[in-house]
């Protein structure tokens, strides 16, 4: 079976393998993570959610426990409790 591609210029078999060349346009890297490097203390249920500030010195994290914590990333501790979140 063939047929006329959309331009009506070339004539397109659908029996025909059509050979694709391509090459990657990125190569990613990632490394593992062997240990642990710090701990965060303080929620008493499951963490559901974790974000960064895009200069690193703040972690926030929500838990099960409807608590928000706002972590100094240079001391390991909350700087932060926000409480009765749901």
């Amino acid at each position: 079976a063939s047929y006329i591609d959309k331009n009506q210029d070339l004539l397109i078999s659908t029996e025909n393998v059509l050979s694709i060349i391509y090459e990657p346009q990125s190569l990613f890297r990632v490394q593992p993570v062997a240990r642990c490097t710090a701990n965060l203390p303080g929620h008493t249920e499951a963490i559901l959610n974790v974000s960064i500030r895009p200069d690193c010195l703040q972690v926030a994290s929500g838990s099960g426990d409807t608590t928000i914590r706002l972590w100094s990333t240079l001391t390991q501790s909350p700087s932060n409790i926000l409480k009765g979140h749901k």
